[in-house]
């Protein structure tokens, strides 16, 4: 049996997306993920996806050949229940959470930070 793992940020991305739009319960029916220039209007200087929250930008995306961070604001109690998973790297830095999602096999976890993240 051969093992793969998906550790490109650009996948793992895509694959955050996928699972947001493709589930709206538990809180992800207001979530969605925003490019371009249909971030624009959340007002955000930055170039990178954002998690948007009805409205609020509820963390940033950056990709990178080892996984994917999110950058989430969020309060810490949204986010300290997920600090001990196994699959998610999770640090305090400048008023928000680095969140590192290494593969796409932590892809589930990360939504459901996020779902937990939405609802504070």
């Amino acid at each position: 049996m051969v093992e793969n793992r998906v550790t490109d940020g650009e996948r793992i991305a895509t694959l955050l997306r996928a699972e947001i739009d493709g589930r709206e319960t538990a809180g992800l029916d207001r979530l969605s993920i925003l490019e371009g220039a249909d971030r624009a209007e959340l007002s955000v200087d930055e170039d990178s996806a954002v998690v948007d929250d009805d409205g609020r930008v509820l963390a940033t995306l950056e990709p990178t050949s080892d996984g994917l961070f999110l950058h989430v604001r969020a309060s810490e109690s949204a986010v300290q229940g997920h600090a001990d998973d196994e699959f998610l790297k999770v640090e305090e830095a400048d008023d928000q959470f680095l969140v590192t999602v290494p593969t796409a096999a932590a892809v589930k976890r990360a939504v459901d930070l996020l779902a937990a993240a939405s609802e504070n």
